[in-house]
């Protein structure tokens, strides 16, 4: 009777080791998912969405080639139509706990306005452009922004002119200065697509709207947009790297403000400006309105 109660005593320990281990095995795996899942995938997810935002970047420059090719390239009975994709938003990771990122494509309205003066005449001109906004999880969001043929990165610490606009100047005895404004206009349709997808922005430029007008001894360039600083930054080096000397009794000056947000470019130096305004029609794919 002794020997049948010591069995089942080991038998009855046995189960209790079998549980124990059992409960121990599903803490280490709790453990180790939770461990992965609050370290790594934040880590890894981060990664990804960089990795989104540098294939942006480069579709926005391929895009931004593309429409050079259009208003230089073509001639004016041909005009190209072409269509550059852009990534919205990221992959997540299989399997575990994770959000994809998303973004915006969109043709903004009145993105950056241009004004240009000498002592007797004004131009002033409005323009639209293209902005790729992300909406990320895990990395610091950006903005893509294509305006008056400048391509442009912003985030929260600051913004830069990443690609130049046309815009060139011969330090001469009578200083040239050329520049040419893009606006982009919508031709109907959709105007901005949201999501993860990879969506396509169709352009198409239209020779019949170019406008041409040369002033002599112009005083002022201003430029309101959303990204002064970085407009800013490039118009100081290009200025400068043509031999022009920065001051308020030398060649220009630069002053930017903030309400509103506006770059003011004052020349005092004999000069002649040429001014080219280009127009791309534009629509967020699918589809082609004509």
């Amino acid at each position: 009777m002794q020997k049948k109660d010591e069995t089942n005593l080991r038998q009855s320990d046995g189960a209790v080791v079998g549980i124990v281990t059992a409960i121990l095995l599903v803490g280490l795996l709790v453990t180790v998912f939770s461990i992965i899942q609050t370290v790594y995938v934040p880590q890894w997810m981060e990664e990804i969405e960089a990795n989104h935002m540098n294939q942006v970047s480069e579709q926005f420059a391929q895009m931004k080639f593309s429409t050079d090719i259009q208003l230089y390239g073509t001639n004016d009975t041909a005009p190209l139509s072409i269509s550059s994709p852009i990534t919205l938003g990221s992959e997540k990771i299989p399997y575990l706990l994770s959000e994809r990122s998303s973004g915006t494509l969109s043709i903004s309205e009145e993105s950056i306005t241009v004004y240009i003066s000498n002592a007797t005449q004004s131009y002033t001109y409005i323009l639209n452009g293209i902005k790729y906004q992300s909406q990320n999880s895990y990395y610091v969001d950006q903005t893509y922004i294509y305006e008056s043929g400048a391509l442009i990165i912003s985030q929260d610490e600051g913004s830069f002119l990443s690609v130049s606009p046309f815009f060139t100047i011969q330090n001469q005895s009578t200083d040239i200065l050329s520049l040419t404004l893009v606006n982009v206009t919508s031709i109907g349709g959709k105007t901005s697509a949201s999501g993860y997808d990879t969506t396509s922005i169709r352009t198409q430029y239209y020779p019949a709207l170019d406008q041409t007008i040369q002033l002599t001894n112009i005083t002022t360039i201003r430029i309101t947009t959303q990204y002064p600083h970085a407009w800013s930054s490039y118009f100081n080096d290009t200025l400068a790297d043509a031999g022009l000397t920065y001051g308020s009794t030398q060649d220009y000056m630069l002053t930017v403000s903030t309400n509103p947000e506006m770059l003011t470019i004052s020349f005092d130096t004999t000069n002649t400006f040429n001014l080219f305004l280009k127009t791309l029609k534009a629509q967020i794919s699918p589809g082609w309105i004509t």
